[in-house]
């Protein structure tokens, strides 16, 4: 059974969270989020913050969501990584070209290694243009999305050493 406090949440998401321009705020949001789930007196506020705001915005932008749960931390990620990465998962595996590369950037932008039985059979794959199209499927990519050492990314197939973060249009941090 849904509750009225559901309802609420979701028109919430739909009118501000899916807003282009309330996208940078949120991540300010979400860094503040990090440090507070980091901070001993702050942590348990800062996961349920960080865990109701990744999933509110899962509901409309699960790119977005993703983003914001790398940003949120270690903590929130441990909180939502279930959600997100069955989410994520169910996105790609609906076979439709544009929505995979769709999940596969929600995938790159949680940071997390946590789909690293996808991502690295694709940025290894013999086909240039798949790895290409992996690693561009997003606006940043991070490496730690790999599962392994920066050092050791020779071990996975990677004709190339990657940075530790880059972007197409920014440097990714």
């Amino acid at each position: 059974m849904q509750h009225s406090g559901d309802d609420a949440y979701k028109a919430f998401a739909t009118s501000y969270i899916n807003m282009p321009e309330w996208e940078e705020p949120l991540r300010m949001v979400a860094e503040e989020i990090r440090l507070r789930s980091e901070d001993g007196a702050t942590r348990k506020t800062g996961i349920d913050s960080g865990s109701r705001l990744v999933t509110l915005t899962l509901l409309v932008d699960p790119i977005l969501a993703s983003d914001l749960s790398r940003l949120c931390g270690a903590a929130v990620w441990d909180e939502v990584r279930g959600t997100v990465g069955n989410a994520l998962r169910d996105w790609y595996a609906v076979g439709e070209p544009h929505h995979r590369q769709l999940a596969l950037a929600a995938m790159l932008a949680t940071g997390s290694d946590d789909f690293a039985d996808i991502l690295v059979p694709l940025l290894s794959d013999k086909d240039r243009q798949v790895r290409t199209s992996t690693y561009e499927a997003g606006d940043a990519f991070y490496p730690t999305s790999l599962g392994v050492d920066c050092g050791a990314l020779s071990t996975v197939g990677m004709k190339t050493p990657v940075p530790t973060s880059f972007s197409r249009s920014r440097i990714a941090a």
